[in-house]
């Protein structure tokens, strides 16, 4: 399968040795004209940004970004494991879920989820975060890196609770970079058109288990498919 890593743009070909925390094989197809394999070449193509543009990357959050941050449901945080894959893994609540401590400093609370902990597995591996930060129709994002700590305070959970449920656990973040990236993507694609929203496409995360030729239990047959998405639904309404 192709995969997409967002964070950069680098397309890579896996073969089906992938596996979540197990061994992987890069295979690079080698019938391509050519291959980049040094930032000279890369800059001949694309060119080099303009020397202004490095200077909107600050070591703290200013007051703008700030108030993105106050204003965001949602974000994207990428980790990396200890073999240097990396993992992204999307985080929403209500606009501000993501408390500001200071200028340096970022409280997120953890909600019930899947409970694989896979973002928190490769924190505790190397604790280097990436966070893409998002506003319904903003075209703009705010991306933000750092170093992270897993935090589990009684008084912590409770102050970041949301309208139905504590913090599990807080991840804190020390920020070493932030910075806005410009709306060209999402503007290319139209991500807030209403004419392109697909309310019709359903992931059916029961066919996705019972239908993996390396799945590792034998818990969920195809007959268990619409009681087990049926749970999910019931639950998205319930367990918020």
């Amino acid at each position: 399968m192709f995969v997409n890593i967002a964070a950069g743009v680098v397309i890579l070909w896996l073969n089906n040795n992938w596996a979540v925390n197990g061994p992987r094989n890069v295979v690079l197809n080698k019938g391509y004209k050519m291959k980049i394999d040094s930032m000279e070449q890369l800059r001949d193509i694309l060119g080099s940004p303009h020397p202004a543009t490095q200077d909107k990357i600050y070591d703290y959050l200013n007051r703008g970004m700030q108030t993105f941050i106050q204003q965001s449901p949602l974000l994207l945080m990428a980790t990396l494991d200890e073999d240097g894959f990396p993992s992204i893994s999307p985080k929403g609540d209500a606009p501000g879920f993501v408390h500001v401590q200071d200028a340096l400093h970022l409280l997120i609370p953890e909600r019930k989820g899947n409970k694989m902990a896979l973002s928190f597995s490769n924190i505790l591996a190397g604790s280097r975060l990436g966070l893409l930060f998002i506003v319904p129709g903003v075209s703009e994002v705010l991306r933000v890196q750092g170093a992270a700590e897993i935090l589990h305070d009684p008084e912590l959970n409770a102050r970041l609770a949301s309208d139905s449920q504590q913090a599990l656990v807080v991840t804190r973040l020390q920020v070493q970079s932030a910075f806005f990236h410009c709306g060209k993507a999402l503007l290319r694609s139209k991500l807030w058109a209403e004419d392109l929203q697909h309310a019709d496409l359903k992931v059916s995360f029961g066919e996705q288990i019972a239908d993996n030729p390396r799945k590792q239990s034998a818990l969920l047959a195809k007959q268990d498919i619409p009681a087990f998405d049926a749970g999910l639904r019931e639950r998205y309404q319930s367990d918020l």
